[in-house]
Formats: C-alpha cells, structure tokens, sequence
C-alpha cells in the first residue's frame, strides 16, 4: 500500500474465510462465477488434495486425479473406493460448500475473483483446468525425446512412478501432489493431463496473467549473430517460440559492443576462422612493432 502501509485486499479476506490453503482457495474462488458444477468440481479438487486419497490401495487408478474427483463427485462410494477416507473427503467438500455459499451472499465479494474465467470449458477439463490455476509452477511440460520426464514450471524435474503411467507420454501435465523435499527431480503422485489450448485459456492474458509473451534479442552462440525470437513462457517453460526478423543496428550494436567488452574481440569472430586468422596477424604484427 501507500506510505509503506499493508492492506488486505477483498481477494485475500475471501482466502481468509475459507479453511484451505489460499493456492486451494484461490482455485475454488476462480469456480464462482463458472456455475454450480464448476464449484462442486473445485471442492472436490480441493478436498482430494486435502485427503490425498480416496481409493483402496489394490484399486488405485494410477495417478489419474479424474477418477477420484469423479468418486466423491457421487452420492455414494463406487467400487475400489475406501470408504473411510471417501467420507472424510465429502465431509471437507460440505464445509467448502457450506463457506462458499455464504460468501456467495455477499456481492461485495465479486469483486474477490481477480480473473473472470471462461465458463465454457468442458466439464472434462474441470479439473485440471483448476489445477492450473491453483498450481501453475507445477505444470509439467514432456521433455523433447523423453517418456516420463517433465520439466515443471517452478523449475524442478519431475517423473511419475512408472513409465508405464498413462499420462507419462502427455505433452503438458499439472501435478497436484509431487514430493514435497529438495532434490530437484520430483515424484508425482497425483496429477491431471492438460492441452496447451486449455493451459492458455486459464493462465493466458484472459486468465490468471501467470503466461507471458516477450520478444527476445540475444547472440547466437553458434555464429555471433544477434537475432530476436518471439518467446511465450510459463514459469520456466517455453511454450512457443518464433524466430523473428533481425533486429535492427540500434539493437544490434549495444549487444556486440558489451560482447567485445567483456570477451574481447575475439568472441565477436567466433566461428569465422577468416577473421579469426586476420585478428592473429594484426596482433603479430603490433606486437613485431612494439618490440
């Protein structure tokens, strides 16, 4: 705030009155004006993230979150479920409910939801499109020529347990339980498959802001050139990127001088053993000179 003062926004008073974590909460409060259903589907995300489980150890659908949403989307528990922890998730998905209605009875609190999302996303989606918005440094992008390797957008690399794992060929997953330590590569526990089209609908400059297009001029390491490139980024994921026209020499110029500076001038020859040769002789001879 001004003057160095700290103000809780309506967003974070909303965060407040609901008993989960703000990424959960704030992932339940993007469902507000996406209808009944999207709600339900938000809270249920929520309390399976709380619970972590609700199938039988024998029945476990892979790392799938879709089945299990599905679970305690029903009335009663299905087959494979484990009754115990499926009823203490639909009892944190009645509280959710509970505390979502009452801040529903207070339009002050549209104001609350930072990004008016789309409700035209496929119930299909639901999930992980709310995963997303909960988690976006935990979505997963498959690396080029790899099965079960995700680089993720907080920067970690993270794999399922199995290759064998349905989603492990997916292009783009949001990980909703990863192990929680330090080590950079990760285990995923729990996760949804999601398209790059769905990434851009909730994350893009119409949703959450969190996916951020630039254009970019650097010096190509193979040749010296300066070049640009047009760079759409989530986190530490590249999502796109399209080479550009050249820049022009107001660009250029600053670039290759702080090249020469730093590397000398050598670095600005690289790969032209022409030049490269021309630049020995001119030092031979300065130095024949000097001498």
């Amino acid at each position: 705030g001004e003057g160095g003062i700290v103000t809780v926004t309506r967003h974070g008073r909303a965060l407040a009155r609901l008993p989960l974590h703000p990424r959960l909460g704030h992932m339940v409060l993007a469902a507000r004006k996406m209808g009944t259903h999207a709600v339900e589907v938000a809270c249920a995300v929520a309390a399976l993230i709380e619970e972590k489980e609700v199938f039988s150890s024998a029945d476990r659908p892979g790392a799938d979150i879709a089945p299990r949403v599905a679970a305690l989307l029903c009335d009663a528990p299905g087959a494979g479920v484990d009754v115990l922890r499926w009823k203490r998730a639909r009892m944190t998905m009645a509280d959710l409910s509970k505390t979502f209605k009452q801040l529903a009875r207070d339009p002050a609190d549209d104001d609350a939801i930072l990004h008016d999302f789309q409700n035209d996303i496929p119930d299909s989606d639901l999930a992980a499109a709310f995963l997303a918005i909960g988690f976006p440094d935990r979505c997963g992008q498959l690396q080029k020529g790899k099965v079960n390797t995700f680089s993720l957008g907080n920067g970690r690399v993270a794999a399922f347990h199995s290759s064998k794992e349905a989603m492990a060929s997916a292009p783009y997953i949001v990980a909703a339980s990863i192990d929680g330590s330090d080590r950079r590569s990760a285990r995923i526990f729990l996760a949804a498959s999601i398209s790059e089209s769905l990434l851009q609908k909730v994350l893009g400059p119409e949703g959450a802001g969190a996916i951020v297009t630039a254009d970019e001029t650097f010096l190509a390491p193979s040749d010296g050139t300066v070049r640009s490139k047009r760079v759409t980024r989530l986190g530490a994921l590249v999502l796109q990127s399209v080479p550009l026209p050249a820049p022009p020499p107001e660009v250029t110029l600053p670039i290759l001088l702080g090249l020469v500076r730093t590397q000398g001038l050598g670095a600005l020859l690289a790969g032209d053993d022409d030049a490269r040769e021309l630049l020995a002789r001119v030092k031979l001879m300065s130095a024949l000179q000097e001498g």
